[in-house]
Order: structure tokens, then sequence, then C-alpha cells
């Protein structure tokens, strides 16, 4: 039965990933992502009666203009050097030039030779990927959807491949003002509240519980992380950046590399969910890594 289960995830996974390779491919024949990027972003913001911008919609990345998979984006590019510089923030990529590798520093030595021994051993120790458990925040990245009310904002997660969460998760975040709440418990996706900086919707998020990466790449962190999201429109694009902040285990600060997506179509739709099976754990290894990062 595990046999069984295994090879019907894989098969679904491998079906999916074709039909986004296949999408994203006559998408990109005829604009490049950047190109779709600056189209969008010169277009008029639109703003609510209370004044903010609209985030209203289904964000995907450049390239996925429909109902396809919101994931992916354009494979890693190559530098003029001949090596490849791709770290993508949980699989969901970037327009242009990949940017270079983007990891923490930890304030001890031994606590930065743990990070590249999970990532080493991430098919046995990522929480999320073979595990079934949510990959928390910031690892969830942009939301797939937003729904925006005068004092409130609801983003939506759609599970994918791999990297993505589990399956489809919520989070509500008020915007009225209100402060952080003290009796709700730590959890992967912790306690937020939003407010405006300007065109900026700023989410502040604690309580996120130990069980979760912050990024991908083994980036383990303890009960005193904090985040701070960032999202902004421009035209019919949306950016999200985050940082992280951890005083017991960080040296400093860590800001994910901004990622932008454009505004689907009216036709757009999220996908039905791929199967998380944490029972084809067991039947993984490590044998297969061999990128460099």
């Amino acid at each position: 039965m595990r046999s069984q289960a295994f090879t019907h995830s894989m098969t679904l996974a491998v079906a999916a990933l074709s039909l986004l390779s296949t999408h994203a491919a006559t998408q990109q024949k005829s604009t490049a992502p950047a190109d779709m990027v600056k189209a969008a972003a010169a277009k008029p913001t639109p703003h609510t009666p209370n004044g903010h911008p609209d985030l209203n919609g289904i964000w995907l990345l450049p390239g996925i203009v429909s109902n396809a998979f919101g994931y992916g984006g354009p494979p890693g590019e190559v530098s003029k050097d001949g090596k490849e510089h791709t770290v993508y923030f949980d699989g969901r990529g970037f327009v242009g030039q990949s940017p270079t590798p983007n990891f923490p520093s930890y304030n001890k030595p031994e606590l930065d030779a743990k990070r590249k021994q999970l990532d080493a051993s991430a098919n046995h120790s990522d929480p999320a990927r073979y595990s079934c458990q949510e990959t928390g925040v910031p690892r969830s990245g942009a939301p797939d959807k937003i729904v925006q009310t005068p004092t409130e904002v609801v983003f939506l997660y759609q599970q994918t491949f791999e990297s993505s969460p589990p399956g489809s998760i919520f989070r509500v975040i008020p915007t009225d003002g209100r402060p952080h709440r003290t009796d709700v418990d730590p959890s992967a996706l912790g306690d937020s509240v939003g407010h405006w900086e300007g065109d900026t919707l700023v989410v502040d998020v604690t309580r996120i519980d130990e069980s979760t990466w912050f990024c991908m790449k083994g980036c383990f962190h303890s009960d005193a992380i904090h985040v701070i999201e960032r999202l902004t429109r421009k035209g019919d694009t949306l950016t999200y950046q985050a940082t992280v902040e951890d005083t017991k285990l960080l040296a400093n600060p860590w800001n994910t590399y901004p990622v932008t997506r454009i505004l689907a179509g009216p036709d757009a739709s999220l996908p039905p969910d791929v199967p998380c099976i944490d029972s084809d754990k067991p039947y993984l290894d490590d044998s297969s890594r061999v990128a460099p990062l």
C-alpha cells in the first residue's frame, strides 16, 4: 500500500510539473517574465474606499497568468562566470538573473554548522517537505490569493509541490489596530497583526513555534523568532519581502529576497492539492542531492 501511495503521489507531482512547465513555456514565448512585470507595474494602482491599495485577487508568478499552477517561474539562470546562482525562496522563483545564495548568519559557528547539516540531510530533517507539516512563516512566502476588507486581510496559500505548504492553508490578519493576542499557543503560522505604512501592508508575526524552518535550506530557529512581512502593490504587481529576527540564535536580522507576482486574469482559480503522504518518508534518501548550495 505504501508503494502504491508513493507511486500515485509521484505520478501526480510529475504530471503537475509537466503541465506547469508546458504552460509557463507557452506564456514565456510571447512575453518574458521581466517584461510582464514591467507592463503590469505600469498600470494604475487601484485603491479601496479607505485609501489603501486593493490587494484583492490571485497573485501568480510572471509567466503563469491564468489558472494553471501558481508555482515555479523561470528556471534558474546561469551567471556570466558560468556558475549557477539560484536560491529559490521555497521554490517560488525570481524574475531575471537569480540572486546569489542568501543564508542567515547564526551567532555561533556550531549553529551555522547545524544549518548546513540540516540542509544536507533535508530528505530526513525537513519538517515540511517530507513530513506533511506546515511550512510556517515566512517560508510559505507570498500568499496565492488575498481577500481584503476594511478591518482585515485573509491570505490563502495553495499547496503545489514539495517545498510549498503540505495542504491549502490560510491566515486571517486583523488590520484594525488591535495588538497581538496573548491567549494563544505558539503555532507554525504564529499570531499576525497588520498595519499600513503608505502603500505597503506590514504584517507583524510573533508566537511562531520551533517546528518550522524559516527558509528551505535548513534555517532552524528558536521560540524568539519575530517576522515582519511587507507586501506592496504597484499597478498589477505585488512584491513580498520578509525580515526574520531571532535574538537567541541569529547574529543579525535576515531578509528574504523580494519576490514579485502579477495579478491573475479573471479566469484564475487555485488548483487542487497534490497529496502529501508522510508514510513515504522512510523510502527517501539523500543520494540524489547534487545541488551546490
